[in-house]
């Protein structure tokens, strides 16, 4: 038999195992697409996923080529916006970093372009790009607005053009976790 402190220190545990606030990660979502469309392309972005932990945002963007020409490809650093005003940057992934440049350096010694990947018709890229900020919890937001005009189709950049983050129904926003 379980003596009484022990008893109601776990029935504090299992209750606040259910609590919103005690979740690590929150699975964001969005409907938005945003479609470019320059010379002669057509290339749709979209959400295909984003972990907003504590600190961090991972988002995942697939870009599809929905055109009848190769479209290229390029990124630069993408901006978060906070319903606070707050702007967090953000790069593509250490290996996107990385192929990029790689890309520049053969460039540089005339081995190619420098250019974004060459994405065929029907071709779909998921491009990984992460943000961080120390300071807040990241989680309580019930909306964060993804700028993708660091995006560039054909040379072309995707200006204002926006994917906003929608929070689960269950996140704790507004809370301070």
């Amino acid at each position: 038999m379980l003596n009484k402190p022990l008893a109601a220190f776990m029935a504090l545990g299992l209750g606040l195992a259910g609590c919103a606030a005690m979740v690590r990660t929150w699975q964001f979502s969005s409907s938005d697409v945003v479609v470019a469309t320059p010379a002669a392309s057509r290339v749709e972005i979209r959400l295909r996923s984003a972990t907003v932990k504590q600190k961090t945002v991972h988002v995942t963007l697939a870009v599809a080529n929905l055109g009848s020409r190769p479209a290229t490809v390029d990124a630069g650093p993408f901006s978060l916006r906070l319903p606070d005003g707050t702007t967090l940057s953000g790069d593509a992934s250490a290996l996107d970093y990385a192929l990029k440049l790689g890309k520049s350096l053969l460039a540089a010694v005339g081995l190619g372009d420098g250019k974004g990947p060459q994405l065929a018709p029907g071709a779909t890229l998921d491009m990984n790009v992460e943000f961080r900020d120390n300071r807040r919890d990241l989680r309580r937001y019930p909306v964060l607005d993804l700028e993708v005009d660091a995006i560039s189709i054909n040379s072309q950049r995707c200006t204002d053009q926006h994917i906003f983050l929608q929070a689960p129904e269950r996140a704790p926003k507004g809370e301070n976790i």
